[in-house]
């Protein structure tokens, strides 16, 4: 049989595993510590059975930034645009009625701009057709 095991002549030294080679500094041969295989996440786990439904939902959360983004700028571009509300009322537009005298003099205005007129001043026949009304 002589193929099945080597025949080690005698007086020399096998080396087996485990064992110093010759030559070598005693002890066992130094074995770089295994890395603790780490057990996949939930999320990672998840992932890789439904990749098509978490690219949707990132997609999906991705838009969402983007559109608030979005409507945040043009929020503050239309703010910027809209005029100063003290500006606005101080505009000087027309009074849209104006009652006037038969001399031409200004009796009453209604509209925006306002004069006020005391009820004394007015011609008597003017209460008389504003109660008529």
């Amino acid at each position: 049989m002589q193929g099945a095991r080597r025949s080690v002549r005698p007086g020399a030294k096998v080396h087996r595993r485990g064992e110093p080679k010759l030559g070598s500094r005693g002890g066992a041969p130094r074995r770089r510590p295994q890395r603790k295989r780490r057990k996949a996440s939930r999320l990672n786990r998840a992932l890789a059975r439904h990749p098509l439904f978490y690219k949707g939902i990132r997609l999906s959360l991705l838009s969402l930034i983007w559109g608030t983004i979005l409507l945040g700028l043009t929020v503050i571009y239309f703010l910027a645009r809209v005029p100063d509300p003290i500006v606005a009322t101080l505009d000087d537009r027309p009074p849209n009625v104006t009652v006037l005298a038969s001399d031409g003099t200004v009796l009453a205005e209604k509209g925006l701009r306002r004069g006020h007129v005391r009820l004394d001043a007015l011609p008597p026949y003017l209460v008389q057709a504003v109660i008529a009304t």
